[in-house]
């Protein structure tokens, strides 16, 4: 029975020691200076196949970062800003007013005095077309800001592809 023990747990201490080992091979090495690597900067994550160390891996991550920004024309670190304008309309105050002016008369005429109906409906009119057009700019300017984002993004993800060509042509498998 002492036996059976004894080689339970050598059995388990061998599979705990190559499970281990697999899983150390499959680690990204964390960078010497303890600073996030050129990949981490970018959000990837590189973890060698063949066993390189972790200075080969670093050097190897410089290299690709640099290979990727020429082939990309992307820096990560220096983004090209995007210039997405926003159309601002204008007009809407008078054109409120002027709606407003016909409709009051209108209702005016019904009570007896179309140009004190008018005013009102004038003014009324103003704030309403005022009103719009903020809320209408307002939601132009916040889509121009979501498409310059998107457009960032769009450059980040082509350098990460031509990172991740790079890296994965010289043994690396990159998430």
């Amino acid at each position: 029975m002492k036996s059976s023990k004894v080689s339970g747990a050598f059995l388990g201490a061998s599979l705990l020691v190559c499970v281990a080992g697999s899983v150390g091979a499959q680690t990204p090495p964390p960078s010497s200076n303890g600073l996030t690597t050129p990949a981490q900067s970018v959000g990837l994550f590189v973890f060698p196949q063949k066993d390189q160390t972790a200075a080969v891996q670093q050097q190897d991550e410089i290299n690709c970062y640099g290979a990727s920004k020429q082939a990309s024309g992307v820096d990560p670190a220096h983004l090209q800003p995007t210039n997405v304008q926003a159309s601002q309309s204008t007009g809407g105050g008078a054109k409120g007013a002027v709606g407003g002016a016909v409709g009051g008369a209108a209702i005016g005429a019904i009570a007896g005095d179309a140009g004190k109906g008018a005013a009102i409906g004038a003014t009324v009119g103003l704030l309403h077309g005022v009103r719009s057009q903020q809320k209408s700019n307002a939601q132009a300017q916040q889509q121009a800001a979501q498409q310059a984002a998107a457009a960032q993004q769009q450059q980040i993800n082509t350098f990460k592809r031509a990172m991740t060509a790079c890296l994965e042509s010289r043994n690396y498998s990159v998430k």
